[in-house]
């Protein structure tokens, strides 16, 4: 009795795993099909090359950042925990921080991954990504033409 009920349980969880597998990967699908990209910006600072490259989805009002870190000389730098050290401001200075950080690739001297902003304003003229590392590094981007 008690093995059937186990099995029923997990095979429920696998099911429930799957699923949740499949609705990510449809949702990621259905985003990069209505993707806005700007221009990609690198700058090399410490040792420490950081490149970067906007995504907007204005249905969804998100915006998504494809970020890759790389260090020859100082490789724990290349390795920060990029979640916790950036944070994006729009044109009138409000701090917006990131809700998700989705590794790509990760080596010994560097890392590659997305990483996700919601909530950013139609109206905005510019954004700045503010990562963090030994100093803060500021990325910058026009939306919209100023009136």
């Amino acid at each position: 009795m008690n093995k059937i009920w186990l099995r029923r349980c997990l095979g429920i969880l696998i099911i429930c795993f799957l699923g949740g597998i499949i609705f990510i990967g449809v949702k990621t699908v259905s985003l990069s099909e209505k993707q806005e990209a700007l221009d990609r910006q690198t700058k090399i600072q410490n040792e420490v090359k950081i490149t970067v490259r906007p995504f907007l989805f204005s249905k969804e009002n998100i915006i998504s950042f494809m970020i890759e870190l790389e260090s020859y000389e100082h490789a724990d730098l290349a390795h920060i925990n990029v979640l916790e050290s950036s944070f994006l401001l729009d044109d009138e200075e409000n701090p917006t921080l990131p809700f998700l950080w989705e590794e790509k690739e990760k080596g010994k001297y560097n890392q590659k991954g997305v990483l996700f902003f919601k909530g950013i304003k139609e109206t905005t003229a510019f954004i700045s990504l503010n990562i963090y590392e030994l100093d803060e590094q500021i990325f910058t981007w026009t939306l919209r033409k100023e009136e």
